[in-house]
């Protein structure tokens, strides 16, 4: 339902009904602009064999849905592939949102992506208070260019994209890079909590530097950290360097 040309713009409240037992090849909304807000609805026992269950591409505010669903798609022609179980492309805000079920994508195509989230395939907008329980996965069959990434929240969260206060637990998988926020994440994370198996081992004397300047870290628990010029040592040895900006999660404890 509803086109880039003609998007959905009003409000839709599910009112505590639940829609149940679809088998669908689309999601329930295509497009949904910047004026709508779609919130209490909840999907459960259902199948979508596309890109997600709620919404493809959202620019207004999804609130307080919940989605137990199988999302799953796998491409021989389709191009880069962007999933999730709310929706493919978060250009909005989505908050107090609950998904479960799973989300998966499979690319047979030469040099192209598979970028899969528990809650959105890309963000660029903000998710808020959200929380996966979802097991996301995202495979190359074949030799691939445009990266293949998994994230609980969002496969690629984008430069503008904001994921705070989110939940995430479930298993998650992919080819190339997962991570138990964001598969690739360019934009911030802040304020998450990290309840997958997705745990890097135990290591002290852990520092990050910052340009020219040298902060000590010990870390017992999980916890981002805004870099620049970032890199990272374990025991006095190098684990690996990162120039330019942006906020990556490292993970030391049990």
């Amino acid at each position: 339902l509803f086109s880039e040309e003609v998007p959905f713009n009003g409000t839709y409240n599910g009112n505590g009904k639940i829609i149940k037992n679809i088998l669908s090849d689309y999601p329930i909304f295509n497009y949904v602009s910047a004026k709508a807000k779609l919130e209490h609805i909840t999907i459960t026992d259902s199948v979508f064999n596309t890109y997600c269950a709620l919404v493809k591409h959202n620019y207004g505010k999804i609130v307080n849905c919940n989605v137990d669903a199988t999302v799953t798609l796998t491409s021989d022609s389709l191009g880069d592939i962007y999933m999730g179980i709310i929706c493919s492309y978060n250009n909005g805000i989505i908050s107090d949102c609950t998904v479960s079920g799973s989300a998966s994508a499979s690319t047979n195509e030469y040099q192209k992506a598979a970028i899969v989230g528990g809650i959105a395939g890309s963000n660029n907008g903000k998710i808020i208070s959200c929380i996966s329980n979802a097991n996301v996965t995202a495979e190359a069959t074949n030799n691939y260019w445009g990266g293949v990434f998994s994230g609980g929240i969002a496969g690629n969260n984008n430069q503008d994209g904001l994921i705070e206060a989110c939940v995430v637990s479930g298993e998650i998988k992919a080819t190339d890079k997962q991570d138990a926020f964001a598969g690739n994440n360019d934009g911030q994370v802040l304020d998450c909590t990290d309840n997958t198996d997705n745990k890097p081992t135990n290591n002290e004397n852990t520092y990050v530097t910052y340009e020219s300047e040298r902060d000590l870290y010990f870390l017992p628990e999980k916890k981002y950290v805004k870099y620049i010029g970032r890199t990272v040592y374990q025991n006095n040895t190098l684990w690996f360097s990162m120039s330019g900006s942006g906020t990556e999660f490292i993970t030391f404890g049990n």
